[in-house]
């Protein structure tokens, strides 16, 4: 009678751990699909833009105001010549 009762006690651990595992499970499979949704949907609508990002041609793009004023500073920075320079 004990053995039974411990059986049965172990059955029950069992099915919630499957429980666990089978949301787990699910959980994974939704996040790996997604992402790849994410990058295919990506890839099949802007191509150039994932192949120059992949070729390494990006453009860092400013988050703020005084990012976009620092950007174009150092541009026009690099683009006149050094004082000095004749």
């Amino acid at each position: 009678m004990a053995a039974q009762s411990k059986e049965r006690a172990a059955r029950r651990g069992a099915g919630w751990l499957g429980w666990i595992a089978t949301l787990g499970g699910g959980a994974l499979l939704v996040v790996v699909a997604f992402a790849t949704g994410v990058v295919l949907g990506v890839a099949s609508e802007e191509p150039t833009l994932v192949t120059g990002h992949l070729g390494g041609r990006s453009d860092v793009v400013p988050w703020t105001v005084a990012q976009a004023d620092a950007t174009q500073e150092d541009a026009a920075g690099a683009a006149a010549p050094p004082p000095g320079a004749a």
